[in-house]
């Protein structure tokens, strides 16, 4: 999947589709046609008590500053964050692709907070 998220013909769709999948309803959101309560998997049933939904990408830096094909990882996060995303990124390693060192990322993605947004 690394190979195709940063495409430049694919971000933007990529970019859109983790947005939607962010705001989605879940089961038990009384909008989604769920119990209201809350209760299951998703939290103890108090209110406010269930986590953000995340979406977590891992990737290994393809783009090169001149490349015409891939997105630099800034690029990316940019993006999401335009679209209202928080990005945290959890692990940041160089790791060797064919004798050469690239950054390699995991990042957390969750929509930001109506309120700070």
């Amino acid at each position: 999947m690394q190979d195709t998220i940063w495409l430049l013909d694919k971000l933007h769709a990529f970019m859109d589709l983790v947005v939607e999948v962010l705001r989605a309803g879940r089961p038990g959101d009384a909008a989604a046609g769920g119990h209201p309560s809350g209760s299951g998997i998703f939290g103890d049933g108090g209110e406010g008590s269930r986590p953000k939904r995340s979406c977590f990408l891992a990737f290994v830096e393809r783009a090169n500053p001149d490349s015409k094909l891939f997105v630099r990882k800034e690029v990316a996060i940019q993006e999401l964050l335009a679209r209202g995303c928080e990005v945290e990124t959890l692990i940041a390693e160089d790791t060797e692709v064919c004798g050469e060192l690239r950054p390699g990322r995991v990042l957390r993605v969750t929509l930001a907070d109506a309120g700070r947004a």
